[in-house]
């Protein structure tokens, strides 16, 4: 399946979102694995289909919980869509 552009921009967005304000720190491996989920959620495109990292690692574990917290994040967006969709 092929990206459009449309897609990756919502992508980005919510990911710029989700780290432009004062939050705790995040390592790259958590922003990664926030990034894979968006573009997933938004294209159908899986960047890593699995992790990238070995299972039982601490970089595994916050790609993991990066990907939570994508899954979240596009999650409330639809969810907020489809409100606007309503009115």
């Amino acid at each position: 399946m092929k990206m459009s552009e449309d897609q990756m921009f919502l992508a980005e967005k919510l990911f710029k979102e989700a780290f432009k304000g004062p939050r705790d720190l995040r390592s790259n491996e958590y922003k990664s694995g926030v990034m894979a989920a968006l573009v997933y959620r938004f294209t159908g495109v899986q960047i890593a289909e699995n992790s990238p990292y070995m299972v039982g690692t601490a970089e595994n574990y916050a790609f993991a919980a990066g990907c939570d917290e994508g899954n979240q994040r596009w999650r409330e967006w639809s969810e907020n869509q489809v409100y606007l969709d309503a009115m």
